[in-house]
């Protein structure tokens, strides 16, 4: 994701309840907004970008090799 500041990953830690609540506040922030704004897709970035936080977590620790979601 890349907005008018500079693209620098900050590492943080999450529990998977607080990226729920992040989720579902976006889902519903994004509903009063234009479908093709730009704001819009830089939120399915961040939810994209959450979701495979998540689905890469459950993989290691199912045992799959980190290299991104399936």
């Amino acid at each position: 994701m890349q907005t008018s500041t500079s693209y620098t990953p900050i590492p943080v830690t999450l529990t998977e309840g607080e990226i729920g609540i992040i989720l579902c506040s976006l889902e519903d922030y994004v509903k009063n907004l234009d479908e093709g704004s730009k704001e819009v897709r830089e939120i399915d970035q961040i939810f994209e970008e959450l979701e495979n936080a998540v689905d890469d977590h459950y993989n290691e620790k199912d045992g799959f090799k980190y290299g991104g979601t399936f």
